[in-house]
C-alpha cells in the first residue's frame, strides 16, 4: 500500500516533467526553424537591392546618351563656326592670285520640252549656284571662282531668268564654279549636301546637265572685288 501510495505521490512531477520536454521540443522545433528562414529575408533584401541598382543603372545611362548628345551638338557647333572663320579669312585674302588642285562644277539648263506646263524645273536657280558654292566651302575650299571671277567678301551672284549676274557682268548657262582644295574632301561635300541631292534627281528626270571634274592645277586670279570698311561713329544730340 505504502508502495502504491508512493507512485501515486510522483505521478504529477512525472507529468510536469514530460510536459517541460513537449514544450522543449516546440521551442527546439521553432528554433530550428528561424535559422531558415533568415537566409530567405536575405535573399529578398538582396534581390530588391539588385533592382534598384538595375534602375539606377538605367536611370545613369539615359543621363550620359543625353550628355552624349549635348557634347556631340557642341562639336557639330565648334566645327560649323571653325568652318566659317575659314571660309571668312580666305575671301579676306582673296587679295592675292592662288594655284593649286581642286574640283570645276559646271550647271547647265535642260532641254525644255514642247508640252512643258512648268519651264522653270528645266532651269538653273540661284539656289542651285549657292548650293555647290556653300557644299564647296563647307568642303575647306582655299579659294573659289563663279565664271573665273575670284569669289570675294563683296562678290554679289545673283540669277534673273536664265542668266547669272556675277559682280554686275551677265553670263549665259552652263555655269561654273571652281575651288581650290583637297579635291577628296570638296567631292565628299558636293555628295553629302542636301539640295544637290535634290538637284541630281533633277538631272536624271528632267535632264539638268551637272559635270564635276578634278583639276589637278587651278589658276585663280586676286580678287577685283575688294572688302569696303565702315567706321562706326557716335550720333551726336540734337
Amino acid at each position: 500500500m505504502e508502495s502504491a501510495r508512493k507512485r501515486q505521490k510522483f505521478r504529477p512531477v512525472q507529468l510536469i516533467t514530460m510536459l517541460v520536454m513537449v514544450v522543449a521540443g516546440v521551442l527546439l522545433s521553432v528554433s530550428a526553424l528561424n535559422p531558415g528562414s533568415e537566409p530567405r529575408t536575405r535573399a529578398g533584401d538582396l534581390q530588391a537591392s539588385v533592382l534598384d541598382q538595375v534602375q539606377s543603372v538605367k536611370k545613369a545611362e539615359k543621363h550620359n546618351a543625353k550628355l552624349r548628345k549635348e557634347v556631340d551638338s557642341l562639336i557639330q557647333n565648334q566645327e560649323n563656326s571653325k568652318t566659317q572663320v575659314t571660309v571668312n579669312e580666305t575671301l579676306l585674302s582673296a587679295s592675292k592670285p592662288v594655284r593649286g588642285p581642286g574640283v570645276v562644277v559646271q550647271l547647265t539648263d535642260a532641254p525644255v520640252a514642247e508640252d512643258a506646263s512648268n519651264p522653270d524645273i528645266y532651269v538653273v536657280h540661284q539656289q542651285d549656284v549657292e548650293a555647290v558654292m556653300n557644299a564647296l566651302w563647307s568642303g575647306r575650299a582655299e579659294a573659289m571662282t563663279v565664271q573665273g571671277a575670284r569669289v570675294t567678301l563683296n562678290s554679289k551672284i545673283r540669277c534673273v531668268g536664265n542668266v547669272i549676274y556675277v559682280d554686275g557682268e551677265v553670263f549665259s548657262p552652263p555655269y561654273e564654279i571652281a575651288a581650290i582644295g583637297d579635291p577628296k574632301s570638296l567631292q565628299e561635300a558636293l555628295k553629302q549636301d542636301d539640295t544637290l541631292e535634290i538637284y541630281q534627281q533633277y538631272v536624271k528626270r528632267y535632264g539638268l546637265g551637272y559635270l564635276e571634274e578634278v583639276s589637278d592645277t587651278l589658276n585663280f586670279p586676286a580678287g577685283t572685288k575688294q572688302p569696303t570698311y565702315m567706321v562706326a561713329s557716335t550720333l551726336e544730340n540734337s
